[in-house]
């Protein structure tokens, strides 16, 4: 058996879980245990979400990828079994790693957390997070941060944030930047990040924050039940953290002036 721990969640699976080595620890009473499944999948109407097709059962789930055919992960009503199916062939390692994660955030939902859809950075001890749209320049922020101020990258796509205590935690399945760091650092500042020639932070209203969160986080829309939770944990992150807007570019300079400003900020605010 493979042990791995994800913030404060402990995952027992049968197989080894390559980006998930980072994240391994000793034999302990497991949170989420992953299994082999002998059932065949259940036929009916296929939803999709993004790359990854869902179908409702009565007991549960069943995730796959829309290139993995019939193979795919069950999960019970709770996620906390999960069980893969194997067609034919083994599926490819990246493959379940990816079908897992949605499995693992809809747990993770349950316990306080929130899967951001941002590059974060670890500066002084702190985590600040890029946030916006696609192509917006999230990980070009990120790099800017780590030439600028020898900022380290904690992940560059979907790190975790607990609303319990505003920590912030790196996770075993990231975009392209493959960093899979088992770190976490206290949340200082979430940016939705906007391109301007002229740098500037503004801070967002209770509405903006809800808004930018509910765009930005991961929000399982097909479980009604874990999504309305999550919807509560974003509320209260949103109520919680520092949200601002930045108006910057993705030059070193730029990188400079905004680290400047928040820091001048969080000085006036004290």
């Amino acid at each position: 058996m493979y042990y791995y721990k994800i913030a404060e969640v402990t995952i027992q699976s049968f197989c080894r879980l390559t980006s998930f080595e980072p994240f391994s620890c000793n034999p302990s009473e497991a949170d989420v245990i992953l299994e082999r499944s002998d059932k065949q999948p259940t036929q009916g109407k296929k939803l999709i979400s993004g790359t990854i097709v869902h179908r409702r059962l009565e007991d549960g789930w069943f995730f796959q990828t829309i290139h993995s055919e019939g193979s795919g992960i069950y999960a019970n009503k709770d996620y906390t079994r999960l069980k893969l199916f194997e067609e034919r062939n083994p599926v490819q390692t990246d493959i379940i790693e990816r079908i897992i994660r949605v499995a693992l955030e809809c747990f993770l939902v349950h316990r306080g957390y929130v899967s951001l859809h941002a590059a974060a950075v670890e500066l002084q001890g702190k985590a600040y997070a890029f946030t916006g749209p696609s192509g917006i320049g999230k990980s070009s922020r990120a790099e800017a941060w780590r030439q600028a101020h020898g900022a380290s990258l904690i992940s560059g796509d979907r790190p975790l944030i607990c609303v319990r205590d505003l920590m912030l935690y790196g996770v075993p399945w990231d975009g392209k930047e493959h960093c899979f760091r088992n770190v976490c650092y206290p949340l200082k500042t979430i940016f939705e990040v906007r391109r301007s020639e002229n740098i500037n932070v503004f801070p967002l209203n209770i509405s903006q924050r809800r808004d930018l969160l509910m765009s930005q986080c991961f929000i399982p829309m097909w479980d009604t039940e874990t999504a309305l939770i999550q919807m509560v944990n974003i509320i209260r992150l949103a109520e919680d953290a520092e949200i601002v807007r930045a108006f910057c570019g993705v030059s070193l300079e730029d990188a400079h002036v905004l680290y400047d400003l928040t820091q001048k900020r969080g000085s006036e605010k004290g």
